[in-house]
């Protein structure tokens, strides 16, 4: 069963970021030759909190929360105008984004991980007050988000910050995902996450 905890070095922040380059090359949405892209600068700020899942054999996968701030989102970049409809005074708006799992772990295996980081960063932004999640989703999983809860807000557009894949936007009612009924993500929201998980915030 993998360890969820929250990436609290500069170490344990690169490694995450390495997943992350690992995964996005294989799938096309980063070239070899870049070295940064539109999320990178938020990693390590304030606003953001970076999940990680680790077996005896090291991560395997890892997640980022990132809070809207005067920096903006990294969705912004082609979604900022639906997004500033989502804007409403005292309510919080973040980000989730940096989605990598390791393709050497098995498919069972991939698909629990994957859960627990969406559950797990549901339970961050419960802790920090965020109100609404945001997602930029490639429209091949736009029915998982669905199943997990989520609602499209915005229409498909290139994202130059995936190589210009096509990007679709969605966002999750924080409230309504962990005290609702209806959400695929349910029953894992029903466990709470251990007491050092949060102590990790």
């Amino acid at each position: 069963m993998a360890n969820l905890s929250i990436a609290q070095s500069e170490a344990e922040l690169k490694i995450a970021e390495a997943l992350v380059r690992k995964t996005y090359l294989a799938m096309g949405y980063i070239l070899a030759e870049d070295t940064h892209n539109d999320i990178s600068r938020y990693l390590g700020e304030p606003q953001t909190t970076t999940l990680q899942a680790t077996l005896e054999t090291g991560l395997v996968g890892t997640i980022s929360l990132i809070r809207d701030s005067v920096a903006k989102l990294p969705i912004d970049s082609i979604y900022q105008s639906e997004l500033d409809k989502l804007r409403q005074p005292n309510q919080l708006i973040a980000e989730v984004c940096q989605l990598a799992v390791d393709k050497n772990i098995s498919v069972k295996e991939t698909a629990v991980v994957t859960l627990k980081l969406l559950a797990h960063v549901v339970f961050v932004a419960q802790h920090c007050e965020v109100d609404t999640l945001v997602f930029a989703v490639n429209p091949k999983h736009c029915n998982f988000y669905k199943l997990i809860g989520c609602k499209q807000f915005g229409t498909e557009k290139k994202y130059p910050g995936a190589n210009n894949h096509p990007a679709v936007a969605f966002h999750l009612d924080v409230k309504a995902a962990t005290t609702g009924h209806d959400s695929f993500l349910r029953d894992i929201l029903l466990t709470p996450p251990e007491p050092e998980f949060l102590a990790g915030l």
